[in-house]
């Protein structure tokens, strides 16, 4: 607008824009800062107990299962989104049992019918937890 030109006018007096600097190819313009390196981003680690009740979501009784109990692996429906190492962390945390080894299967989803009726039977994702010699879970009791 023309009638606030005048105050461009000022801030161009008081503060005038450094001319163009002279660049090694012989060009004229400004010199690029130098910025300064990206700082890494930590992965924050997900810690307490409520966590480690949210990654176990409940064990996976089967007869399979119960067999490998007796060789120190034992199955757990873990959450979707949880890691090997976090499904660990939160058997140490729970159980306070050394893990040796964790192994997931993703089950997916299957499709059901009942008559007419059709539905989905939910997928999840299961763990097989595997404890270091002589040490147990006590799986009644949880």
């Amino acid at each position: 607008m023309a009638l606030l030109d005048f105050l461009k006018k000022k801030k161009q007096q008081e503060s005038p824009e450094p001319q163009g600097e002279e660049l090694s190819n012989g060009k004229k313009g400004k010199k690029k800062e130098a910025r300064e390196p990206k700082k890494e981003t930590v992965k924050k680690e997900r810690k307490g107990r409520a966590v480690s009740y949210a990654m176990l979501l409940r064990p996976h009784v089967t007869e399979k299962a119960s067999v490998l109990a007796g060789r120190n692996v034992y199955v757990f429906q873990v959450s979707a989104k949880a890691t090997k190492l976090e499904i660990a962390s939160a058997v140490q945390d729970i159980y306070g049992v050394p893990v040796q080894q964790v192994n997931i299967v993703n089950i997916p989803s299957k499709k059901i019918r009942v008559g007419k009726r059709q539905g989905v039977k939910s997928g999840y994702k299961k763990a097989m937890v595997s404890v270091k010699q002589g040490h147990q879970i006590d799986m009644t009791s949880s």
